[in-house]
């Protein structure tokens, strides 16, 4: 597989475990609305956890709650374990623990200037 389809098919896989977290479901009830496999569900639950183990410095955005929300920015919300989404006007970037820091940079600073 090509790095880029592997790239995609990462990113699939984490917004599929993503999806699955934010529901009510059971692994087997939701692997067979969607059509995946118990085992690779389980597999990228664990490799995603795995990953979330690097050194990546993480803000506790629970000390965010309390204070003036910046003008341009409409949210800061969790959306499952090392995950958050953030929201800027009319857009959302969801932000895992494995997010490239410099590339969240440029994207929250195109974003801020849109709106």
């Amino acid at each position: 597989m090509s790095n880029k389809r592997s790239k995609e098919n990462s990113e699939l896989r984490r917004a599929q475990v993503a999806a699955f977290s934010e529901s009510d479901m059971t692994a087997k009830e939701w692997c067979a609305e969607y059509g995946m496999s118990t085992s690779t569900l389980h597999y990228w639950k664990r490799k995603i956890r795995e990953e979330g183990t690097s050194t990546n410095h993480w803000v506790d955005i629970s000390t965010l709650a309390d204070r003036d929300p910046d003008p341009g920015c409409t949210a800061i919300v969790p959306i499952g374990h090392g995950s958050v989404v953030v929201r800027i006007g009319a857009f959302s970037v969801e932000v895992t623990r494995n997010t490239d820091l410099e590339c969240l940079r440029t994207i929250l600073s195109v974003t801020a200037s849109l709106c």
